[in-house]
């Protein structure tokens, strides 16, 4: 669990918007890196406000596809008048794994957004 808690989420197509009342939007990020490292993601470009989250090998995945785990979240940490919006979305498709790579990022993607609830909620 994380020590914020979220007033409301809202799910979108390809991700997750959260809102937290009264969360400074560093607090925000600090606490959405603690939860893709302990979901076994690394930051791999950007900071934790606005970055790229990714688990498994882009190499591995081009040469072998769905066989090769591969998944990648964009964040975005947002200020706004009376609240931080934190926006995650898919930062691929799966698409390099065929049909198989579709079906295992819409899992990741249901997998993370029911973590992030459990997490922030």
């Amino acid at each position: 669990m994380g020590t914020l808690k979220a007033a409301a989420d809202q799910v979108t197509k390809d991700g997750l918007i959260v809102f937290f009342q009264g969360a400074p939007p560093h607090i925000v990020a600090d606490e959405v890196h603690r939860f893709f490292v302990h979901q076994g993601y690394r930051l791999e470009k950007g900071d934790p406000a606005c970055g790229v989250y990714g688990k498994g090998s882009a190499v591995l995945r081009i040469l072998f596809g769905a066989f090769a785990k591969r998944f990648k979240f964009d964040v975005d940490v947002r200020p706004a008048e009376s609240y931080t919006e934190l926006w995650i979305t898919k930062g691929m498709s799966g698409a390099g794994g065929g049909i198989i790579g579709y079906s295992k990022m819409k899992k990741e993607l249901d997998r993370i957004r029911e973590a992030l609830r459990r997490f922030f909620l």
